[in-house]
């Protein structure tokens, strides 16, 4: 998996990861582009939360192709 995380990210894509419950943050956070866009919810209820904070990091990005 972190060698597909490494392919991603070479070609300049940021990479967000979230665990869910007990997930190995040990193989998502190397997975993340920077360790603070790894996250890990262990209450599921709380995920339209960290949409909502994530989602506030791309105000303003606009995309291109």
């Amino acid at each position: 998996m972190l060698a597909t995380c490494a392919e991603i990210k070479s070609k300049g894509v940021e990479l967000i990861t979230i665990g869910l419950v007990s997930a190995n943050m040990s193989v998502l956070t190397p997975c993340a582009s920077r360790p603070d866009m790894a996250y890990q919810v262990t209450d599921p209820t709380r995920i339209p939360d960290l949409f909502d904070l994530i989602s506030q990091q791309f105000v303003g990005v606009r995309l291109t192709k």
